[in-house]
């Protein structure tokens, strides 16, 4: 059914006071469960209500999981394909620590504190039921990727705390949950994104955005076809298709 879906299905209908979400290529290490809980328990805890361990690639190495809020343009950097390349990721591993300087404002620290940031990778996340009560379920607007960001956004809103918790680890081996699919679920990203800017940008703002976006994917066919990449080109109307919906649900 999707992650948000999946999971709205657990958080409906439970009366726990906290619920792990986990993706299925998690492993839980030793006292992870127990530490997040004392965390949550305490008494000058109890306005967070989402946190989540450490993620470790399976070689025990970090695997960065702290984020800002996406920025319009960011987004358009994303989808331009020029943050995929490793002199982009240099870059901005140089820049990023530099604009964003606050600990868990970027995935560019080394994680070692336990600190509050805007939102998380979803890959391992533990819940308080009582202020998902109050602030709603994840909206179902993909198959998976970005929808947690507009609820983390949601959380905060509201006066609850998103936090990084550095005191406990977990294993997350990446993309093993779809698997061959993840280059065909990409645009699935983009939605979550679009419901994100959507939801928080004046509607003047939100569409030329929307019609930038039209522009690079565009631009992005354009390419693929000079350069007779099939799956480039396949993934570029993919990415249009996500766009030109959005743009006719704003006029409606």
């Amino acid at each position: 059914m999707g992650f948000a879906a999946n999971h709205n299905r657990v958080l409906a209908d439970t009366s726990a006071r906290y619920v792990w979400l986990l993706n299925d290529d998690v492993l839980l290490l030793p006292e992870s469960v127990a530490k997040l809980t004392e965390f949550m328990d305490a008494a000058n805890n109890a306005d967070v209500a989402v946190v989540s361990p450490r993620l470790l690639n399976p070689d025990g190495s970090l695997q960065p999981s702290t984020y800002s809020f996406p920025s319009m343009p960011q987004t358009l950097l994303v989808h331009s394909g020029l943050r995929e390349h490793p002199a982009m990721t240099r870059l901005l591993g140089f820049v990023a620590p530099v604009l964003r300087a606050r600990k868990g404002s970027s995935r560019f620290w080394a994680h070692d504190e336990t600190v509050e940031v805007d939102t998380l990778r979803g890959a391992c996340v533990a819940m308080r039921m009582s202020a998902v009560r109050q602030v709603g379920l994840m909206s179902e607007v993909s198959i998976v990727g970005g929808e947690e960001t507009e609820w983390h956004r949601r959380f905060k809103d509201h006066g609850w705390k998103v936090v990084f918790f550095a005191d406990a680890s977990v294993i997350h081996y990446g993309s093993q949950t779809v698997g061959d699919d993840s280059q065909k679920l990409r645009p699935e990203y983009l939605k979550g994104a679009l419901h994100f800017f959507r939801t928080s940008r004046p509607h003047s703002t939100y569409t030329f955005f929307c019609r930038s976006l039209e522009a690079l994917f565009a631009i992005r066919q354009l390419t693929a076809r000079i350069r007779r990449d099939a799956n480039a080109l396949e993934l570029a109307r993919r990415y249009a298709a996500v766009t030109n919906e959005a743009i006719r649900s704003t006029a409606r």
